[in-house]
């Protein structure tokens, strides 16, 4: 019994450090410039405060999204109803591919739509 008094909580400290051990933080994807251009910013809070100011709207029906087609050749824009998306989308021939390697849609995009 008194090995197993002295065994327990060797074992828990055990466990916890191997636990702290593996971890590990790892930046799989950074960033070079997150805020963006801040030559012109005199503190952090003017950097992170300035930049572009997204546009919102609000759509009854439903708002734009961008997709390929059916032949996937092309990017288009649909709304569905009920659909959260953007405030002004057009379509543009042709298509891009991400860092994967994967197809993507090419639409220009801007603003950010909710629906009532």
């Amino acid at each position: 019994m008194k090995r197993l008094i002295v065994a327990l909580p060797l074992l828990l400290i055990a466990v916890l450090y191997a636990g702290a051990a593996q971890a590990d933080v790892r930046t799989l994807d950074p960033v070079d410039n997150p805020l963006g251009d801040c030559s012109q910013a005199n503190t952090p809070d003017e950097c992170m405060g300035s930049g572009t100011v997204t546009v919102t709207c609000t759509n009854s029906y439903g708002c734009p999204q961008c997709a390929l087609d059916a032949s996937q050749s092309n990017s288009i824009c649909y709304v569905i109803q009920g659909n959260y998306g953007y405030c002004k989308c057009s379509g543009q021939s042709g298509f891009t591919f991400d860092k994967y390697g994967q197809k993507m849609a090419n639409c220009n995009r801007s603003g950010y739509c909710t629906t009532r």
